[in-house]
C-alpha cells in the first residue's frame, strides 16, 4: 500500500514539474503569437465596421 502511495505520488509529481516546465518555456511564445492574432482581429473588425458604415 506503501509502495503504491509512493508511486502514484512520484507520477503526480513528474507531471506537475512537467507542465510547470513547458508553461515557463512556452508561456511568453504563446502570449505572443495570441497578441498576433488579436491585433489583426481588431483591425479587420475596424475595416469591416467602417465598409458597413459606407454602404
Amino acid at each position: 500500500m506503501l509502495e503504491e502511495a509512493i508511486t502514484i505520488a512520484i507520477i503526480i509529481g513528474g507531471s506537475a514539474a512537467a507542465v510547470w516546465y513547458a508553461k515557463k518555456k512556452f508561456q511568453p511564445e504563446i502570449e505572443s503569437s495570441l497578441d498576433r492574432l488579436e491585433s489583426r482581429a481588431v483591425v479587420e473588425e475596424y475595416v469591416r465596421k467602417k465598409h458597413d458604415d459606407l454602404r
